[in-house]
């Protein structure tokens, strides 16, 4: 449950804390999205939670992981859409980012829209075995990753651009 995580589990402790916890963006720079809950309201519950951690960090760098397995429905719902959609739409601002998705599901139409730089990017972790989801990154925003250093792909792929120079982990 997104909610038993910190900062929000410190909502609880007091007024003050509550303040304090609202209004610190470096709190909210980590987020762990489970595999999405088959109840709606469940799922209403988590991209508000989602959207409410992004506003909160503010413009700073974002850190997460993104876990949707083959233990869930095969099909892309349309919340697995809106919540592809809210991360998607943070990608300049990604820092360590970890992404597990099920290789049946098409996800290119959501990763070819990834055409920009993205100046904060540290780590990748990609645990995905569909090549044409990883062009788009890999010939585009993870050449300009300037802090990248931390590469793990689990895809057969070659490495167009990729700034070797400052890697220190490449899987």
């Amino acid at each position: 449950d997104i909610l038993a995580n910190a900062p929000h589990s410190l909502n609880g402790v007091s007024r003050r804390w509550r303040s304090i916890v609202f209004n610190n963006p470096s709190l909210w720079t980590m987020l762990y999205i489970p595999s999405l809950p088959t109840d709606l309201t469940k799922q209403r519950i988590l991209f508000g939670c989602v959207l409410g951690w992004i506003t909160r960090s503010r413009d700073l760098p974002l850190s997460f992981v993104l876990r949707a397995t083959d233990g869930e429905v095969m099909e892309l719902s349309c919340a697995q859409h809106c919540l592809m959609d809210i991360i998607l739409q943070t990608h300049r601002r990604w820092k360590d980012v970890y992404i597990s998705l099920w290789a049946e599901w098409d996800y290119e139409p959501y990763f070819t829209l990834i055409c920009d730089p993205m100046p904060h990017l540290r780590t990748l972790n990609f645990d995905q075995g569909s090549q044409r989801i990883l062009d788009p990154l890999l010939t585009v925003s993870v050449p300009s990753a300037e802090r990248l250093q931390h590469a793990t792909l689990h895809a057969d792929t070659t490495f167009p651009d990729f700034p070797w120079v400052q890697l220190t982990h490449l899987n």
